[in-house]
C-alpha cells in the first residue's frame, strides 16, 4: 500500500489570490499530452511534455495559468483531470501527482506517486483518483486535494508489456484501469476491492457514458481492422461489436465522449467516428493541421478541443476547437510569443539579438526601450566597420552588403541550396565567415568577393547552435564545427562531431578533431579553442594549433544541448545545466563559481554589458534577466511581432509598448482584471534601462498581494432630462466600500461629476454594498458611447460598464476649433530664458489657423507669450473656453516653454513668474500649473475632443537625476491622457533635452509639428487626424535631432480618446 502523503507546499487555504501580471506567452512549445475541460465548462486545462500546464478562460481563450509544475527536465506531464468540483486540476507525471488550485491559480501540492501516469475524477467532487505502474505493478489511488493526502486504494503485479502505461476512466463508484497491454482491471470505488479483470486480448480501454465498457481491438491478420465491441458494465459481458476499416492503425488509448448523447473515436488517419447506442458513424476526415489527435470534449455537443500543429517555422503548439458538424476549426488560441531558441549580446552595446520563429533585437538606452524585427535569425546579421550591415539570407541564398539606411549595395551568391546557420566578422574587420549546413564561405568585405567556399559537413545533419564558427584573434585563421556522416563497416549511417581549422588565406584544412563545440572563443592568448561541447553540454578546449583535446570540466551536465556562453569580458565560459549555470575557467577547467537560476526550461542564455546580467531565453517565449552575482530576478521581457514588447519585475512594476499594453491584464484566481486596473500603481516608463543600470526603485505604494479588488460597475439609462438632448444616467458601483473616484467618459472623454455617490438604502446589511450617483449630461447627435470605471483608495480600477445612447432628431454640425497656445521665451528668472518658444507658439497657432478652415464652422485661436502666462492667465483662458465649447467642439493646447517635475514626482508646466524649477517645491506649488489643474480645466471643457502639445523642455542647470524624473513626467503625462480621455503628444522626456536650432527657427517638436500641418503627414483624404500626427513626430523628431545634434530626441504620445482630425493640407 501507498503511505498516506502529508506535503507543506500546500498553500494557505484561507489565503486570498494574489494578482499577477499575465505576460504574453508563447503556449506551449512542446508537444501538448493532455487537453481536459472542466465540469462548469468554464476552464480549458492543457499540459505538454516539458511539464508545462497551461489553464485559460473557455470563453475568449485568457490564460490565467501557465507554469512547470513538474520541475525535472525530461519529465513531461502524461495526463490531467479536474476534480468534480471544478477547484482543482491534476496532473500526472511519471514520478508525482501535482495538483493546482484555480481559486488562486497556483500549484496548491505535489504528491510523489511513483510511476503516475494517469488521472480522473472521483465519485466525490472534491477527491481525484489517480492510476499508475511501477517496479511491475499497477497501483490506483485517491488523492484529496484539501487535505493533501494521496492513499492506495487497489493495485496488485502486471506484466512486462503493461509497464509504464495506465489509463483510467470512471463511472459512477466504478473505475477502470487499462492496461498498455490490453487487460484492464475493474475497482469498486467505495469499497477498494478489485471486482472483475480482463485479459490483453480483450483490450478493453474503459467506461462509456452509460456504464457500458469498451474494448477496441485490431485484427491480428490485418491491421488496419478494427474491432469495436461494448460489454455489460458489471459482468464484462460482451453485448455486441462493429468492424470498421481504419486508414492505418488505431491510435488513441482513450476515449473522448459528451454526455450520454455519444462518443467519438479519434482515428491516426485524420478521421473520425462517432458511436451512439450500437452505431458507428461513416468516417468524418479531419483538418491535417490536427497534431496527434490529443483532444477533450469541447464546449457544446459536437466540438472537441484539440491540439494543432507547429504553425510554419514556430516553435509552438497551439489550442483549437474543431466543430464536427462543419468538419472545420472554428476558434485557435494562438501564443503570443515563440520560444527564444539563441542569444546574443552586442558587445559594447545596450543591445540583445533573439533569435527563434520571430527574432528580434533588443536595444536600450537611458530614453528607453525599443525592440526591431530582425529579417533573419541573429546569428546571420553581422555590423560592417564604418555602419551598415552585412546579411546571409536563405531566400535567395546570398550574402547582402547593406548600408545604415537599409539599401542593398551588394550582393554574393552562396549557391542553390546553401541555407545560412551563422555569420561572423572577425575581429580585423576584412572578412566574414557564413557557415551553411554543410559548407563555410569566407567573404572578403573590401573588395566585396567571396573568396573561397569549403565542405565542412553533410546537409542531413543541421548544427544550429551559435558559436560554431570563430576566428582567431590576428583574423589569419577561422575555426568552424559541425557533425558529418558517413557510412560505417556494418553499413549503418553514423554522424560524428568535427572540428576543422581553416587558413583564411587560401582555405586550407589546417587540422582537424572529432568533436562538436558550440560558443567557441580562442583563449589563453589565442593557444587554445574552447566552447560548449555539443553532445554533453560541458566546457572542453582544445590546442589551436594541434587540434589536440587540452581539458575537460570536472564536473557533467545533466542536460544535453548548447546552453552556453561567455562572458564578455571572455575570462570565463557559462554553462547552464539545469537551475544552475556553472561559470569555468578556460584554463584548467575548473569551476570558479556558480549562479542559481529560478528556471531549467532555458534555451539560450548570453551576459549583458560588463557581465552584470544573465539574459536566459525560455521556451515559453520569455526573457528571464537575473543579476549575474546572486542570480535574483530583476526583470522579464517578452518580445511580440512587429516590434512591440513588455517589461516586467517580480514587485509587479510593468512597461510596454503601446500597442502591447492593449494586449496586457492581470489575473488573480479565476478573475481577470484590465491592466488599467493596476496602471497607476505599477506603470513605470522606461524600466528596463533603469533597473539594468542599477537604479533602485522605491517600493510600490501599494504591494500585489494587499490589493484589494476592484468593484464592479453598472451603468444604467434613467431617461432624458429635457427636449433640449439632456439625459440621466446612473452610475453604480458594488464593493466592499464606497469608491473612492468615479470616472465617467463620454465619447472618450472624461466629463465632470458632481457630488458623491452614496449608499443604496437595500444593501446596508450586505457585505458587498452598492453606491450610486446620478449624473445628467448633454447628448451629441449620434451615437453617445459611455464609460464608468471606479477606483479605490488603493488606485485600483475597475473594469468599465458601457452604454451607448443614440439621440435621434438633431441635425449634425461643423464643429468649432477652439485653441490655446502659449509660448514662454522670457522668464522672470532670465538663466531659464529660452530663444524660440515664443517663434514656435507663434507658428504654430499661425499655421493651425491657416489648415484647419475647411474642417470647422469656426476657429477661436488665443495666443499667450512670456509675462502672460501664468497659473493664474491660463486659468482664466481655460474658463473662457469652457463658458464656449460644446460637446461637438473641439479642443487643442499647445504650450512651448519648461516642464518640471517636483521633489514628489508630480509633473508642472513652468510659466513665466516661475523663479526655481528645482529644489523650491512650495514655490512651484504657487505658481506651477500640476496636472491636477490640467486635469480639472479639460474636464470642465464640455468638448469631446482634446489634443493637448507640449513642447516642454528641461532645464541645462538642473540635471541631477533627469532620468528618474524624466521616467516620473512620463507616467504623469500618461496617466492624465488616461483619467481625462485626451490625446498627448510630448516633445521629450528624461535627460533629453527639447532641442533648439538657429537652423531651424524652432524646437524639433514644433518645427517637426509644422511640417505635419503644411501636408508632410496627411493622408489620401487631405485630412491630418491625431493618430496620423503621432505616427509622423515618432519618426521625423529623431531624424531631425540626429540630422542637427549628431543625438536623437524621441517624443511620447498618450491618449485614450477617439482619433480626429485636426488639419487639412492643401489640394
Amino acid at each position: 500500500m501507498l503511505a498516506t502523503l502529508l506535503l507543506a507546499l500546500a498553500s494557505n487555504a484561507q489565503a486570498l489570490p494574489q494578482a499577477r501580471l499575465a505576460l504574453p506567452s508563447a503556449g506551449h512549445t512542446h508537444r501538448i499530452t493532455a487537453i481536459a475541460l472542466s465540469p462548469d465548462a468554464a476552464w480549458v486545462a492543457s499540459a505538454d511534455r516539458l511539464g508545462f500546464v497551461q489553464i485559460r478562460a473557455a470563453q475568449g481563450g485568457r490564460e490565467h495559468f501557465h507554469a512547470d509544475v513538474v520541475r525535472q527536465p525530461e519529465r513531461g506531464v502524461e495526463a490531467l483531470a479536474w476534480s468534480g468540483d471544478a477547484n482543482f486540476v491534476a496532473t500526472a507525471a511519471s514520478e508525482a501527482v501535482t495538483v493546482v488550485e484555480l481559486r488562486t491559480m497556483e500549484v496548491f501540492a505535489r504528491l510523489p506517486l511513483e510511476g503516475a501516469s494517469d488521472v480522473s475524477d472521483d465519485f466525490g467532487s472534491d477527491t481525484l483518483l489517480a492510476a499508475g505502474i511501477t517496479k511491475g505493478r499497477w497501483w490506483l489511488a485517491r488523492v484529496r486535494p484539501q487535505e493533501v493526502e494521496a492513499d492506495e486504494l487497489v493495485g496488485g503485479p502486471c506484466s512486462d508489456a503493461a509497464a509504464g502505461l495506465a489509463r483510467l476512466t470512471r463511472h459512477g463508484t466504478r473505475a477502470c484501469v487499462a492496461l498498455a497491454d490490453g487487460s484492464a482491471k475493474l475497482v469498486d470505488l467505495k469499497s477498494g476491492e478489485l471486482t472483475l479483470e480482463f485479459p490483453a486480448a480483450d483490450a478493453v480501454r474503459g467506461f462509456l457514458p452509460d456504464g457500458r465498457l469498451l474494448s477496441l481491438s485490431t485484427d491480428p491478420q490485418d491491421k488496419k481492422i478494427q474491432r469495436l465491441a461494448w460489454r455489460d458494465g458489471a459482468s464484462g459481458v460482451v453485448l455486441g461489436t462493429r468492424d470498421f476499416v481504419a486508414g492505418s492503425e488505431f491510435y488513441s488509448q482513450r476515449v473522448w465522449w459528451h454526455g450520454a448523447s455519444g462518443f467519438s473515436l479519434p482515428i491516426v488517419d485524420s478521421q473520425l467516428r462517432r458511436f451512439s447506442g450500437e452505431e458507428l458513424s461513416a468516417p468524418a476526415p479531419l483538418p491535417i493541421e490536427l497534431d496527434r489527435l490529443v483532444g477533450a470534449p469541447g464546449r457544446q455537443p459536437g466540438e472537441w478541443i484539440v491540439s494543432l500543429g507547429t504553425p510554419a517555422g514556430v516553435n509552438r503548439y497551439e489550442l483549437g476547437f474543431y466543430d464536427e458538424r462543419k468538419q472545420a476549426i472554428v476558434e485557435r488560441w494562438e501564443g503570443r510569443t515563440d520560444a527564444v531558441r539563441s542569444m546574443r549580446a552586442e558587445v559594447g552595446a545596450n543591445e540583445m539579438w533573439l533569435g527563434g520563429a520571430h527574432p528580434a533585437r533588443v536595444s536600450w538606452s537611458d530614453a528607453g526601450m525599443s525592440v526591431a524585427p530582425l529579417p533573419a535569425q541573429p546569428q546571420l546579421v553581422a555590423r560592417l566597420p564604418g555602419g551598415g550591415l552585412l546579411v546571409a539570407r536563405a531566400e535567395p541564398h546570398e550574402v547582402q552588403f547593406l548600408a545604415a539606411n537599409g539599401v542593398v549595395e551588394a550582393r554574393l551568391s552562396l549557391g542553390e541550396g546553401q541555407y545560412p546557420q551563422e555569420i561572423l566578422l572577425d575581429p580585423t574587420g576584412r572578412h566574414a565567415a557564413v557557415r551553411t549546413w554543410n559548407r563555410l564561405h569566407l567573404v572578403a568585405i573590401e573588395p566585396r568577393t567571396l573568396k573561397w567556399s569549403k565542405d565542412v559537413g553533410a546537409s542531413s545533419v543541421t548544427f544550429t547552435a551559435l558559436g560554431a564558427v570563430v576566428f582567431s584573434p590576428d583574423g589569419e585563421r577561422v575555426a568552424v564545427s559541425g557533425y558529418r556522416t558517413h557510412t560505417s563497416p556494418d553499413n549503418s549511417l553514423r554522424v560524428d562531431g568535427e572540428l576543422a581549422l581553416f587558413e583564411v588565406a587560401d582555405g586550407r584544412v589546417a587540422w582537424t578533431a572529432p568533436l562538436a563545440i558550440a560558443q567557441m572563443r580562442f583563449v589563453l592568448d589565442g593557444t587554445q579553442i574552447g566552447g560548449i561541447h555539443g553532445d554533453h553540454n560541458q566546457y572542453v578546449s582544445v590546442s589551436a594549433a594541434t587540434g589536440e583535446l587540452k581539458r575537460r570540466p570536472y564536473w557533467e551536465s545533466r542536460l544535453g544541448g548548447h546552453r552556453g556562453t561567455w562572458l564578455q569580458s571572455g575570462k570565463l565560459a557559462a554553462v547552464g545545466s539545469g537551475t544552475t549555470v556553472f561559470l569555468t575557467r578556460p584554463d584548467d577547467g575548473y569551476c570558479e563559481r556558480q549562479i542559481q537560476v529560478p528556471d531549467w526550461t532555458y534555451s539560450a542564455l548570453a551576459f549583458g554589458p560588463e557581465d552584470r546580467h544573465l539574459w536566459l531565453g525560455c521556451d515559453d517565449g520569455r526573457v528571464q534577466v537575473l543579476d549575474a552575482t546572486t542570480g535574483a530576478l530583476v526583470a522579464t521581457v517578452a518580445t511580440l511581432e512587429a516590434g512591440e514588447w513588455v517589461v516586467a519585475t517580480p514587485d509587479g512594476r510593468f512597461d510596454a509598448s503601446p500597442k502591447a499594453l492593449d494586449e496586457l491584464y492581470y489575473v488573480r484566481g479565476r478573475e481577470a482584471l484590465p491592466l488599467a486596473a493596476f496602471s497607476e500603481a505599477f506603470y513605470t516608463p522606461r524600466l528596463l534601462p533603469r533597473v539594468l543600470s542599477g537604479e533602485v526603485l522605491p517600493p510600490p505604494k501599494v504591494e500585489l498581494a494587499k490589493l484589494e479588488a476592484p468593484p464592479r460597475v453598472e451603468l444604467l439609462a434613467v431617461g432624458p432630462d429635457s427636449a433640449n438632448g439632456s439625459f440621466e444616467v446612473l452610475l453604480r458601483s458594488h464593493g466592499s466600500r464606497a469608491p473612492a473616484e468615479l470616472r465617467l467618459f463620454h465619447n472618450g472623454k472624461r466629463v465632470s461629476l458632481s457630488g458623491k455617490p452614496e449608499k443604496d438604502s437595500d444593501s446596508t446589511a450586505k457585505a458587498t454594498a452598492s453606491f450610486s450617483l446620478k449624473h445628467s449630461l448633454e447628448l451629441v447627435p449620434g451615437p453617445n458611447v459611455l464609460r464608468l470605471v471606479a477606483l479605490t483608495s488603493q488606485r485600483t480600477e475597475s473594469a468599465p460598464a458601457e452604454l451607448t445612447l443614440e439621440r435621434g432628431g438633431a441635425t449634425a454640425v461643423r464643429p468649432r476649433l477652439f485653441l490655446l497656445a502659449c509660448g514662454v521665451n522670457e522668464y522672470a528668472n532670465p538663466k531659464y530664458n529660452l530663444n524660440y518658444a515664443r517663434a514656435d507658439a507663434e507658428a504654430f497657432s499661425s499655421a493651425w489657423r491657416e489648415r484647419t478652415g475647411g474642417l470647422f464652422e469656426q476657429v477661436d485661436v488665443t495666443l499667450a507669450l512670456d509675462s502672460d502666462v501664468t497659473r493664474v492667465g491660463l486659468a482664466q483662458h481655460f474658463e473662457r473656453i469652457a463658458a464656449s465649447a460644446s460637446p461637438t467642439d473641439v479642443f487643442v493646447f499647445y504650450y512651448a516653454g519648461h516642464g518640471v517635475i517636483d521633489g514628489r514626482g508630480a509633473f508642472h508646466l513652468a510659466p513665466h513668474d516661475v523663479m526655481q524649477l528645482y529644489g523650491d517645491d512650495a514655490g512651484l506649488a504657487q505658481k506651477g500649473v500640476p496636472t491636477k489643474d490640467l486635469l480639472a480645466w479639460s474636464q470642465a471643457i464640455r468638448a469631446q475632443k482634446q489634443l493637448f502639445l507640449l513642447d516642454a523642455c528641461q532645464s541645462g542647470g538642473a540635471l541631477e537625476g533627469l532620468a528618474q524624473r524624466g521616467a516620473a513626467e512620463e507616467k504623469a503625462i500618461a496617466q492624465l491622457a488616461r483619467a481625462s480621455g485626451t490625446h498627448w503628444l510630448v516633445a521629450s522626456g528624461a535627460e533629453q533635452f527639447a532641442a533648439e536650432f538657429k537652423t531651424l527657427g524652432h524646437g524639433l517638436f514644433t518645427y517637426a509639428t509644422l511640417e505635419a500641418l503644411s501636408g508632410a503627414a496627411a493622408g489620401d483624404d487631405r485630412q491630418l487626424t491625431v493618430l496620423e500626427l503621432s505616427s509622423y513626430l515618432e519618426t521625423r523628431v529623431p531624424e531631425l535631432a540626429l540630422e542637427h545634434r549628431g543625438a536623437q530626441q524621441y517624443p511620447a504620445s498618450y491618449g485614450s480618446g477617439h482619433d480626429f482630425p485636426i488639419a487639412l493640407s492643401r489640394p
